[in-house]
């Protein structure tokens, strides 16, 4: 194998595997991948939680804070409906980093 013109030397087994130890080594591969990043996806699904509830608790409170200062009635469903596009893509976006 041939990296940069410089020669790679990737170790060969001298036997091939048994099927028994080609799947103990992809099962020992898919455990360690799922040990790597269950502490990523349990976080990521705890932000997105999160994330959601402050999002409705910003949506009513916008809703109320129209209402209170007598806002056409006609607007009022724009603001909120902007407001909750805008919070969903700052999620998405904060979940897929």
């Amino acid at each position: 194998m041939w990296y940069l013109g410089q020669t790679v030397v990737t170790s060969i087994p001298e036997k091939p595997l048994s099927w028994g130890e080609l799947v103990t080594r992809y099962v020992q591969m898919g455990m360690d991948a799922a040990v790597t990043f269950a502490p990523k996806v349990l976080i990521a699904v705890v932000i997105g939680f999160v994330g959601w509830k402050v999002m409705k608790f910003v949506s009513r409170w916008l809703h109320r804070a129209l209402e209170a200062k007598a806002v056409d009635p006609s607007l009022r469903p724009f603001l909120g409906s902007l407001l909750d596009v805008i919070l969903k893509v700052v999620l998405v976006i904060t979940l897929s980093t």
